[in-house]
């Protein structure tokens, strides 16, 4: 057997040409002209897309085949928050946005700070967007993303749900779960040795 050799790259350091997919958001106006001028029909979806699991992979392909390219509106940080409650996000956007870079189906990433792609959508005026089913309150049609593709005159569509356990908040709940009993033990181990008291 030979020796192992070390690589290295894996540091912490993001490969050059993830970068070049995440678009700041003063360039995404020059990018759906860019596109448009060239007769490709831009695709775009929303979502935290914390903790990415095989749910979200799915779903980002089928968003990729309405269109030549996908374009993925990434809640921030902050909006997640807003959205989602103190706890979430899971991961910090710049490592979302990473990991959303690494799938072949996405061809750039864009971080959003509002708690919708509304805006996001009047400045790339993408031809399809696709968001899920029950993502809304009130009928489809009063989404706002929805009400902005109309303005652009983009065609919507949307997609039932996946099996509820393919969710990150499912996930989740799962590991808490899993870790319920090691946690008790742990709490009943200390306060037994009197550890616990103030």
């Amino acid at each position: 057997m030979t020796d192992p050799e070390r690589v290295t790259g894996f540091e912490g350091n993001i490969n050059p040409v993830v970068l070049e997919k995440v678009v700041p958001m003063e360039e995404l106006q020059a990018l759906g002209i860019f596109y448009r001028s060239r007769h490709q029909r831009i695709s775009f979806t929303t979502g935290a897309f914390d903790m990415i699991h095989v749910g979200h992979v799915r779903y980002l392909e089928l968003a990729r085949s309405l269109g030549d390219l996908l374009v993925v509106g990434l809640n921030s940080d902050l909006s997640v928050k807003q959205l989602k409650g103190d706890s979430r996000p899971i991961l910090a956007e710049r490592l979302r946005a990473e990991m959303l870079c690494y799938l072949a189906s996405v061809a750039y990433v864009v971080i959003f700070p509002e708690t919708t792609g509304a805006k996001t959508i009047n400045i790339l005026k993408p031809d399809a967007y696709l968001c899920v089913e029950g993502s809304w309150d009130g009928d489809l049609a009063s989404k706002e993303e929805v009400r902005a593709m109309s303005g652009i005159g983009g065609k919507v569509y949307y997609s039932p749900r996946q099996n509820p356990t393919l969710s990150t908040s499912a996930i989740i709940e799962r590991v808490i779960e899993l870790e319920r009993p090691k946690i008790i033990e742990e709490l009943q181990r200390t306060f037994a040795n009197g550890n616990g008291q103030k």
